[in-house]
């Protein structure tokens, strides 16, 4: 499998003239959104910004272009075409930004699209029943991958607003024969069920990539075996200078994803920016951890839920959770299959949990996804009891009913059938059998009461009351 350029058209097609001053432009924003020295004296004297730049190593860049670009919402702020004759490098980045978008959009349908029409089906209902949960904000950010993987067992940072509130690091993962044996065959299981799909999941969960010494070579397995070398996020890049070069020497090479640098504090930030030129974090994208007030705008989960005394700002209903599909931990030899949710005391992590198992070889691996897939039923079974979600308030109208959640509203209305439909769904006893029968005994209209049914299923409003029971052969923990 080949090499997929992810960013046709952006970083990789440029010329030497435009990768530089995308390189030094992207610079001038990570200075003044995480340094409120450098941007109060940028605004205070923008046309004598000179030496200020200079500073902070960027170069060719025009302050007063780029000032005009500055929203508190969003770095990438559009500015009409007809506005930019006299400022080429606003144009430039507008461009850059336009393109952006664009490949955004191809690679979500990448990463979702897998030959199994099954899982398809399952990952599509859980990411639209997931738009209704979460605020619309929370919803564009998600990017619902198919696989995550964990290379070490707990995590040595232990951030205070840990939303996925990892335990502290016990193992990794170690690049043994019989590891990298275990490893490839994984890999290759997982393209063998879900095709290049798989090569839009990443190698971290509850874990950072820095704590196992040898992730630089599993994700090199990764990028051979799948076509793309993952995406690397570590809130640890200034710890260790070795690793942390082997990283961006294999993203600079390979340039299939766009890897991420989580800053906690702007000491980070300047530690960075003296170590490397803007050239070098082309493919980095550094991520302001923190305000110069401290931590704000993560998640309310985990342990940010825990320890509210520490006053951390959190978002209403956001999740930290980005994989819709397996999480895979290769100390434990655990797998899991998992989807995002809003944090609740019952998922106090962000992700609802469906099924869980072990595996020592890559043949047990793929016996539980088979078994788990084959649970991912296309409509609803005969004798399945249907529900409407917990989370979801029922309205009843003339012709039809409603459904809404805190973010959305689902309306059924203009068939005749929909009113009693709706009333005994929202009953929550009875079975797609026995609902199919009353409403087309009354409506006589079987065809459109079971059309109907797979809407609301499709939608994800419903109770998923699936059997995921069957689970791969059950192992011992083994730590390496």
């Amino acid at each position: 499998m080949g090499s997929r350029k992810v960013h046709d058209g952006i970083i990789t097609d440029m010329t030497e003239t435009e990768r530089k001053l995308y390189a030094h432009i992207k610079r001038f924003f990570e200075c003044y959104y995480g340094d409120s020295n450098f941007s109060e004296a940028l605004i205070s004297a923008p046309k004598n910004a000179a030496p200020l730049l200079e500073n902070k190593g960027i170069e060719g860049v025009d302050p007063v272009q780029m000032l005009a670009l500055i929203s508190e919402q969003n770095q990438c702020h559009s500015i009409e075409n007809e506005a930019l004759t006299d400022a080429p490098q606003l144009k430039f980045w507008n461009r850059i930004c336009e393109a952006n978008r664009a490949e955004r959009d191809v690679w979500l349908r990448f990463i979702r699209e897998t030959p199994n029409k099954r899982f398809n089906k399952w990952h599509e209902r859980q990411v639209v029943r997931c738009q209704s949960q979460v605020p619309h904000v929370t919803s564009k950010s998600l990017h619902h991958r198919i696989v995550a993987f964990e290379l070490s067992l707990g995590c040595s940072l232990q951030c205070p607003f840990c939303a996925l509130a990892t335990e502290s690091l016990k193992a990794w993962f170690a690049y043994t024969d019989e590891n990298r044996l275990l490893w490839q065959s994984v890999l290759k299981a997982m393209v063998k069920y879900f095709g290049e799909a798989v090569g839009g999941g990443m190698c971290y969960w509850a874990t950072d990539p820095s704590d196992n010494p040898d992730y630089i070579k599993f994700i090199q397995d990764y990028g051979e075996i799948t076509g793309i070398y993952p995406q690397t996020t570590t809130a640890a890049a200034t710890r260790n200078p070795d690793w942390t070069k082997a990283l961006l020497k294999l993203r600079n090479e390979h340039a299939t994803s766009v890897d991420r640098f989580s800053l906690l504090s702007k000491s980070m930030l300047h530690q960075l920016h003296a170590d490397y030129s803007a050239e070098e974090l082309i493919n980095t994208e550094l991520l302001h951890q923190y305000t110069e007030r401290g931590q704000s705008g993560m998640a309310n989960a985990g342990r940010n839920r825990q320890h509210k005394e520490k006053k951390i700002e959190s978002l209403e209903d956001h999740t930290p959770a980005c994989v819709t599909g397996f999480l895979i931990n290769m100390v434990e030899g655990t797998i899991s299959l998992i989807a995002p949710c809003p944090p609740t005391d019952k998922n106090p992590k962000g992700y609802q949990t469906f099924a869980s198992g072990e595996f020592k070889t890559a043949k047990e691996l793929e016996i539980f996804i088979e078994n788990t897939v084959e649970n991912m039923h296309e409509a609803t079974r005969p004798e399945q009891v249907l529900a409407f979600r917990e989370d979801l308030d029922y309205i009843s109208l003339e012709n039809g009913f409603e459904l809404k959640s805190t973010y959305k509203t689902y309306k059924f209305k203009g068939l005749q059938h929909l009113e009693y439909l709706g009333e005994l769904i929202n009953l929550g006893n009875l079975t797609t059998s026995e609902i199919t029968d009353l409403v087309s005994k009354k409506h006589r209209n079987t065809i459109g009461v079971i059309q109907s049914i797979q809407q609301i299923f499709d939608l994800g409003l419903l109770m998923e009351n699936v059997d995921f029971s069957k689970q791969a052969p059950s192992r011992s923990v083994t730590c390496l």
